[in-house]
């Protein structure tokens, strides 16, 4: 199993197998390869984050679920939900905020489920009315 957490720009992999994708960014010079689920380990992972020079960060350990569990605690986790919007044209629509091109979401007000969410971040962000879900494409994890 994989699990790819974006910080800004550079992904930090949870994992308990070392597939072909996460290979290649083992031999970048500027990556970090933890592969134990201490408290100080994390800490310091999250530490380079920090630095400009800071390429990509891969986390391993054979329990996935605890390997989670460890990485999770250092954070809140917020729920969101949005969607991917297309017109009659099957062209994708984004919205440029914090200097980046985005997909419409935003945060759960605490009592929906993600698709009411997601209908009701899309419809506030993008003005459209006649909106409709389909299936669930991913699910994706930011800092």
């Amino acid at each position: 199993m994989v699990l790819k957490i974006f910080f800004e720009d550079k992904p930090v992999f949870l994992c308990d197998e070392i597939n072909p994708s996460i290979h290649k960014f083992m031999h970048h010079p500027d990556a970090i390869f933890i592969d134990e689920i201490s408290t100080p380990a994390i800490n310091s992972l999250l530490h380079e984050i920090a630095k400009p020079e800071f390429h990509a960060g891969i986390l391993w350990n054979n329990n996935f679920e605890k390997l989670k569990k460890a990485f999770y605690k250092h954070f809140t986790m917020v729920q969101a939900a949005g969607g991917v919007v297309k017109n009659e044209k099957d062209e994708v629509l984004f919205i440029f905020r914090k200097g980046k091109w985005d997909l419409p979401k935003g945060k759960n007000d605490g009592n929906e489920i993600a698709k009411e969410c997601a209908l009701r971040e899309v419809r506030e962000e993008t003005g459209l009315l006649k909106v409709k879900a389909g299936k669930k494409v991913s699910t994706t994890y930011h800092t």
